[in-house]
């Protein structure tokens, strides 16, 4: 499968030729991944990702997994309060 792919390079002044990336392993497109699209199924990206160090790696888990946990939260309890609205006007 081929991915879309942006050039790019680590150091900028350097006369190295530039090498093609996929847009999802680049920090941008990990975050956006992670925070927006799949949560903590984007986790596999992350660890992908050469432009996060294993410090950053661990700390961005932490935190897709309380986001998650919040969301999932916010979720159930939508959940619950339909319930008993449903339970307060039809009985």
């Amino acid at each position: 499968m081929d991915w879309p792919v942006r050039e790019t390079t680590k150091n900028q002044d350097s006369s190295e030729p530039l090498e093609k990336v996929p847009w999802l392993i680049s920090k941008t497109g990990v975050l956006v991944m992670l925070f927006l699209v799949l949560g903590p199924f984007g986790l596999f990206l992350l660890y992908k990702s050469p432009y996060f160090s294993q410090k950053a790696k661990v700390w961005l888990t932490v935190a897709v997994m309380m986001y998650a946990a919040i969301i999932v939260g916010i979720f159930m309890a939508f959940l619950l309060i339909l319930y008993w609205l449903m339970e307060f006007y039809l009985l």
